[in-house]
């Protein structure tokens, strides 16, 4: 399910966009519409982001990110044109002796 992000790295605010088709998906997925309880998904998604750590550690963030990159590697590579990659969104790993280079 592909949704958009706006945001801003610099001030640390990023919003996803959820249309209301999508969050019915959500919802029926998870198997959170049943029941007699209070559920809003509103609700859901305050709660989820409140457990979003709001810092990490440099070395953290690498180790993750060279983790998940071999799994949504591919998906990411087609997301960006090449002229809006001025962001990390990958690691790579040099052979001893090599440094990386300026691309224009």
């Amino acid at each position: 399910m592909r949704m958009k992000l706006y945001g801003s790295r610099k001030n640390g605010v990023f919003n996803v966009y959820i249309r209301p088709d999508q969050a019915q998906l959500m919802i029926d997925e998870l198997q959170l519409c049943s029941g007699g309880g209070h559920f809003t998904f509103e609700s859901l998604l305050d709660e989820l982001n409140d457990a979003i750590q709001q810092n990490i550690d440099f070395n953290d963030k690498i180790n993750t990110i060279r983790d998940v990159w071999p799994v949504v590697g591919e998906q990411l590579s087609n997301v960006l044109d090449d002229a809006d990659k001025t962001i990390l969104i990958g690691i790579k790993k040099l052979p001893q002796g090599y440094h990386p280079r300026e691309k224009l």
